[in-house]
């Protein structure tokens, strides 16, 4: 019981840990305070963004990548989707991979939120293969090569952070990458799954809890 509860409060936020807090959640994921803060801990190796995309983040971020890194960017909205694939095109950012796809624990599809089903906000529900509005689900662990280096992952709030992290095992016990994830709340949960890689919760950017196996730099 002690040693549970040591576990728990490692992952307990801190009174005084690093808050940073603002208005829409587009802006925040496109505050220049959050696209520094990715390349701060990139170093050599990817970036994993998933969920909300503002169109100004993508180039800054893939200018800022190392000479073989590559931004990994999951983004499940058609129209935001064939944005941000028209940015990549015409901007030339060949570091850049585009999937239209929800990071998940299994294969399958989700319907969107678009979709007028009442799943609570920037949620995804399962759906038949034949469903109207759906998108596709994935794994990273199968999505993202074996012999890449990943540093920092960006999971945004699309009610699949868990089920992303659970499809993450591997690559998080191989990579230890900085985890960036917007409105969670399981830390009890990820100290359970991942506590036992040295995991620890740094602070908050904005609505994103931080958490690393490493100090970092807010």
């Amino acid at each position: 019981m002690a040693g549970e509860a040591e576990k728990s409060q490692e992952f307990a936020l801190d009174a005084d840990a690093p808050v940073v807090t603002g208005p829409e959640a587009e802006a925040e994921a496109g505050d220049p305070r959050v696209i520094a803060f990715l390349m701060r801990h990139a170093g050599r190796g990817d970036i994993i963004h998933s969920g909300i995309f503002p169109g100004g983040a993508l180039v800054p971020l893939s200018a800022g990548l190392a000479e073989t890194a590559t931004l990994w960017v999951f983004q499940p909205d058609p129209d935001t989707h064939r944005a941000v694939g028209q940015a990549i095109t015409d901007d030339r950012l060949w570091n850049v991979s585009l999937r239209r796809a929800v990071p998940s624990s299994e294969p399958g599809r989700v319907f969107l939120p678009s979709a007028g089903l009442d799943t609570g906000p920037g949620a995804f529900v399962p759906a038949d293969f034949n469903a109207r509005e759906t998108v596709e689900t994935l794994r990273l662990d199968d999505a993202i090569p074996g012999n890449r280096k990943v540093s920092v992952m960006l999971l945004e709030g699309n009610g699949h952070q868990v089920q992303a992290l659970i499809g993450a095992r591997r690559l998080i016990a191989r990579c230890r990458p900085v985890l960036v994830i917007s409105a969670f709340r399981r830390p009890r949960w990820f100290a359970k799954n991942f506590g036992a890689l040295g995991y620890r919760v740094r602070g908050r950017l904005r609505d994103k809890l931080v958490i690393s196996v490493d100090p970092v730099d807010f």
